[in-house]
């Protein structure tokens, strides 16, 4: 196996509140549907917001790492390893990592790294363990978007750069079709359509519980500058109006913040 980056070691901490457990349910949805949510690469928004937050981020140091946040079955850290990153995906479901690691073996990147871990709790990384996170459709399914942003924070270097595409509204399957046809023609849309059925059950799934209530721009951008942020951008992504791409950097951390430990190590 590829070895994980020098400097990190996963450690244990209490949670916040009790939820740095996923529930049972939500691991078991999210399992059932690894396969139906990895035909998403065939949605042409889904590859374009892959896109957008790809090329928000600045241009690489010598030796960037990156975390990929929700990285479910892996599209977005196998992207950002063809592009010279190093990339550490977390998931909580084990079924959606299982595939995005057959992916990389498959693509051959050793530079990509993927690992079971929960976004509702505190992560296994030491403070400023990375240069950029980055997240896609991922922060409105948390029950504490706060603390985890504020865990986002945390381990992103000063300086780094926080690059998040995610849902302010539920996915509307109509107005999706129609931008599908405006962009790419009503035949291409249609395969893709075909290509896409099983997702529909996950879809009215994750529409009718799993998405939290709407949210504004300001409101995401509030969530963002509360948690510690310097908002660069907000602009509506390419997911058919239900989407937006925020693009944010850590300032210098306060000298009374409190920090953890880090421990250097190498994850085989």
């Amino acid at each position: 196996r590829a070895r994980m980056p020098a400097g990190l070691r996963p450690t244990s901490r209490p949670g916040w509140g009790g939820s740095g457990v996923a529930p049972v349910r939500r691991e078991a949805f999210w399992n059932a549907c690894a396969s139906a949510y990895d035909a998403l690469i065939a949605f042409e928004p889904y590859r374009q917001t892959l896109e957008q937050v790809a090329r928000a981020l600045p241009p690489v140091p010598p030796t960037p790492l990156a975390l990929d946040a929700g990285a479910g079955t892996g599209n977005l850290a196998l992207l950002l390893g063809r592009r010279g990153f190093n990339v550490v995906g977390i998931d909580s479901s084990p079924a959606m990592l299982a595939l995005a690691e057959r992916k990389r073996r498959r693509a051959g990147l050793g530079c990509v790294h993927f690992l079971r871990a929960d976004l509702e709790g505190p992560l296994p990384f030491p403070d400023g363990a990375f240069d950029y996170v980055v997240s896609v459709h991922a922060l409105h399914l948390l029950n504490n978007r706060a603390a985890a942003l504020r865990e986002l924070r945390r381990i992103l270097k000063d300086g780094g750069t926080l690059a998040i595409s995610d849902l302010v509204r539920p996915v509307c399957a109509t107005r999706a079709i129609r931008d599908g046809v405006r962009r790419e023609g009503w035949r291409r849309t249609a395969a893709t359509c075909v290509r896409l059925a099983p997702l529909l059950p996950f879809l009215a799934l994750l529409n009718g519980g799993l998405h939290r209530r709407e949210r504004t721009q300001a409101e995401l951008t509030e969530e963002l500058a509360s948690a510690g942020f310097e908002v660069e951008s907000v602009a509506q992504a390419y997911a058919a109006d239900s989407a937006r791409l925020a693009v944010c950097r850590k300032a210098a951390t306060a000298p009374d913040a409190p920090r953890h430990e880090a421990r250097v190590a190498v994850w085989r």
